[in-house]
C-alpha cells in the first residue's frame, strides 16, 4: 500500500521504535516531501527526548521507471483500456482497467454525446484521469480528476477542478498536476494553468501560457521544465519561478539552415538520447515503438534504421540561461519522417549522422491501439517490479 505523510498519524509514528521508524521513513513506497521526513524524525526524538538520528537525510535510493502509454480497441469509452510500458529494453503490456463507473454510466445513458478529450497521464502507481466534454459544444464537462490505482485497481475521486477544460496538457511536475492550456466552456481557447498538489490537496493558479491550441501539441519534460511545441512556437515553463518562456517563431531559424521540414512542429515527435525516450508511429502500415540512440551495435541490431540528414540548432539565449540544449532536426532514410531531438550533452560533429540512428520496434498487438492518438503522449510511471517491494534501504545518515 502506497504510504502518503497526508494520511500517516503523526503521533503514531511518535510511539514507534527507532528501527521501524528508520523502516517506516524508509519503506521504498513511501510518497513525502523531504521537510515531512524531517518533521516527523525531529519530532520523533523530541517525544524520546534523544537525539540518536541525525537530521540531514540523504536519499540514495534509485527507483526504476518506466515509460506508459494507455491505448484501446475502438472509441467506445465503456469498453477496456489498456496500459504499454517501454522500460528501456521491453515493450509489454502491464495492464488494464475500465473508466470510472461514474463516466461509463453517464456515456451509456447518453451514447451520442461520449466524453471527448479528457486526458489520462500518470504518478508513481497511480493514473489520473481529468477533464473532457461529454458531446462537444454540450458544455457539459467531466469536472472531476479521477486516480486509479494499479495497486489496488480503483478509482478514487480525487479532487474537483477549478475550471472545466478538454484538450488541454496534463502533465505531472514533482508531486504537482499541471493542466495547461485546452478548450473551456463555449468553445473558448484557453491560456490559463491550473496546478493540483497531491500531496496537500491544494489548487494554485499558474502563470498563463503565451499560446493557445485546441488540439493536443507535442510536450516534453526536461530538467524539471515542461517545453510545448505549438506550431512554429516553443513555450518553456519554469515551475520555481512560475513563468512562460518562449521562442514566438522558430521558421526564420530552420530556415537560415534551408532545412524545409514541411510539416508543423506540433506535429513532430519529441525524443532525446534518454534510454527510456521513445514514441509510436507507423510506417509503411507498420506500428512501431520508437527510439533513437548513438550506442548500441549497429551491425547486430535488427531495428536499425539510419538517418541521412541531421540539422542542429541552438536554443535561443532565453532558453540558455536554464540549459544549454542542442535541438535537431532528424531524417529518417527509408520512410522520410521527422523528428526532433533534444539532448544537452551531444556535440555536434560531421559524424554525428554515421552515430545517431533510430530503432523501430514493432508493435505485437497494434490493434489494441486504436484509439492511442487520443492519448498519444508517453508518461512516466513507477517500475510495476516495484510494485511489492516492502522496503529498500535508502537512507544514509550522516552521523
Amino acid at each position: 500500500m502506497l504510504l502518503s505523510m497526508r494520511y500517516l498519524q503523526f503521533r503514531c509514528s511518535y510511539e514507534l521504535p527507532r528501527e521501524d521508524l528508520l523502516k517506516l521513513v524508509g519503506n521504498i513506497n513511501m510518497k513525502s516531501m523531504d521537510s515531512h521526513l524531517l518533521n516527523t524524525i525531529q519530532e520523533w526524538m523530541i517525544h524520546h527526548h534523544e537525539d540518536t538520528i541525525p537530521l540531514k537525510i540523504k536519499k540514495i535510493k534509485h527507483i526504476d521507471f518506466v515509460q506508459a502509454i494507455i491505448s484501446s480497441e475502438n472509441h467506445c469509452i465503456t469498453n477496456e483500456f489498456f496500459i504499454h510500458c517501454w522500460d528501456g529494453s521491453n515493450f509489454f503490456e502491464l495492464t488494464s482497467f475500465k473508466y470510472p463507473k461514474e463516466i461509463i454510466d453517464r456515456n451509456i445513458s447518453d451514447s451520442k454525446n461520449r466524453l471527448i478529450g479528457e486526458r489520462i497521464t500518470g504518478h508513481g502507481y497511480d493514473l489520473y484521469l481529468c477533464g473532457g466534454e461529454f458531446g462537444i459544444g454540450t458544455g457539459k464537462y467531466n469536472t472531476k480528476v479521477w486516480r486509479y490505482s494499479l495497486i489496488s485497481k480503483k478509482w478514487f475521486l480525487e479532487a474537483e477542478m477549478p475550471n472545466r477544460r478538454r484538450h488541454m496538457i496534463a502533465v505531472f511536475l514533482n508531486n504537482k498536476l499541471m493542466l495547461v492550456g485546452g478548450v473551456g466552456y463555449c468553445r473558448q481557447k484557453l491560456d490559463s494553468v491550473d496546478i493540483y498538489d497531491i500531496c496537500t490537496g491544494i489548487w494554485t493558479e499558474g502563470a498563463k501560457i503565451p499560446v493557445t491550441f485546441v488540439s493536443i501539441p507535442e510536450y516534453y519534460i526536461i530538467h524539471e521544465k515542461l517545453i510545448i511545441y505549438i506550431s512554429a512556437c516553443i513555450c518553456m515553463y519554469i515551475p520555481d519561478k512560475n513563468i512562460w518562456e518562449a521562442i514566438p517563431d522558430l521558421s526564420h531559424l530552420v530556415r537560415k539552415h534551408r532545412w524545409d521540414i514541411g510539416i508543423q512542429l506540433c506535429n513532430v515527435p519529441i525524443l532525446t538520447l534518454e534510454p527510456l525516450s521513445c514514441c509510436i508511429d507507423d510506417i509503411m502500415d507498420i506500428m512501431v515503438l520508437r527510439t533513437v540512440t548513438d550506442t548500441c551495435n549497429a551491425e547486430n541490431c535488427e531495428y536499425i534504421e539510419k538517418i541521412v540528414r541531421a540539422t542542429c540548432l541552438k536554443y535561443p539565449a532565453a532558453f540558455r540561461k536554464y540549459f544549454d540544449e542542442t535541438f535537431f532536426f532528424v531524417e529518417s532514410s527509408k520512410y522520410d519522417k521527422s523528428v526532433t531531438i533534444l539532448h544537452e550533452t551531444i556535440v555536434w560533429e560531421h559524424d554525428i549522422i554515421d552515430k545517431l540512428h533510430f530503432h523501430n520496434i514493432p508493435i505485437q498487438n497494434p490493434h489494441k491501439f486504436h484509439r492511442q492518438e487520443i492519448f498519444g503522449t508517453f508518461f512516466t510511471l513507477m517500475d510495476p517490479k516495484l510494485l511489492h517491494a516492502k522496503k529498500l534501504n535508502f537512507i544514509e545518515l550522516d552521523i
